[in-house]
């Protein structure tokens, strides 16, 4: 029985500052495929979300199908290379792992070699265990259905109610609420503030903040 609660933290936004790149490559592809989209508008629309969905929304929008795979496989390889060109991680957030004395997970929509390796570009991988990297693509089920979150708690051996998620969308948020944790929503800039509060988590701004939120 663990007396000390699971961290999990999804990677995108809360690990990583990597969502205005990619979503800014993402309007730049469906760009270069007719859809009109500003960068500020993909990061708004598809934050939290999945590839697929954005892809459906650009096939509804210009009324025909996406080629998804080959835009994908664009989208990876433009990625991956601004990410080991730019990526940092979130302010404050290396501290906040550093002063964290429990375990700790990584639950992300992504897929799991995007997690790690963009983990690895910003000297982070080694917080998190070697079997404590989950991605819905492993279990083909994403957020905001609470499933991922479920499995990860399972695989390291903790129950729902003892464990803690730190998200920043109001996908993430959703399911981990639906799975029975606590979930703090980390919003810099204040703006999702009152919507994660109403959807049930604790939202915060600052990282530096989260150990004591989660002493408390």
């Amino acid at each position: 029985m663990n007396k000390n609660p699971l961290i999990i933290f999804d990677c995108d936004g809360v690990l990583v500052d990597s969502e205005s790149i990619s979503s800014r490559v993402l309007a730049e592809e469906l760009r270069r495929i007719g859809l009109e989209l500003e960068n500020d508008a993909a990061l708004k629309l598809f934050k939290g979300g999945t590839l697929k969905e954005a892809f459906n929304y650009a096939a509804k929008k210009l009324n025909k199908p996406v080629e998804e795979e080959k835009l994908e496989r664009i989208y990876r390889k433009r990625c991956k290379e601004e990410f080991e060109s730019s990526l940092k991680p979130i302010k404050n957030v290396i501290a906040a792992l550093t002063q964290i004395p429990f375990d700790k997970c990584v639950a992300s929509n992504g897929p799991a070699f995007k997690i790690k390796s963009n983990l690895k570009i910003c000297n982070m991988l080694h917080f998190f265990p070697e079997n404590g990297i989950f991605s819905a693509y492993d279990i083909k089920r994403w957020k905001p259905k609470p499933d991922l979150f479920l499995y990860a708690a399972k695989s390291m051996g903790y129950k729902p109610k003892d464990c803690i998620v730190v998200e920043d969308s109001d996908h993430g948020i959703e399911a981990a609420v639906a799975a029975g944790m606590k979930v703090f929503g980390y919003s810099e800039d204040g703006s999702s503030t009152e919507l994660f509060n109403e959807m049930g988590g604790i939202a915060f701004s600052d990282m530096s903040l989260l150990k004591d939120l989660i002493s408390a």
